[in-house]
């Protein structure tokens, strides 16, 4: 595993948020969402491309446009692309999201 993932505050809340939404759009899926930085998209929870742009969809709807999973996951490498973790996601999020400009 990883070393240890350190959250702080802000991307806690953006982990509580990103599970909530892969919660959503995995209802009809026989998975429960984790509340773990350490779980991954596709090695964890077997999500495919689909479901990680429908993702990146959903954080646009709630944080606005400067939060762009696919454009961030364009820069990244196959292997990066498939042990991406919620841990990662929610890094992302706050690094490009200023708090209450969603």
């Amino acid at each position: 595993m990883n070393s240890k993932i350190e959250l702080s505050p802000a991307e806690d809340a953006a982990l509580a948020t990103v599970v909530s939404l892969l919660s959503d759009l995995t209802a009809d899926y026989d998975i429960s969402i984790p509340h773990d930085p350490y779980v991954e998209l596709q090695g964890s929870l077997g999500l495919d491309s689909i479901d990680v742009t429908q993702l990146s969809s959903d954080l646009q709807s709630h944080y606005g446009p400067t939060v762009n999973l696919a454009e961030y996951c364009s820069r990244l490498d196959l292997d990066a692309i498939y042990h991406l973790s919620l841990g990662d996601i929610a890094r992302y999020v706050t690094s490009v999201h200023s708090p209450g400009a969603s």
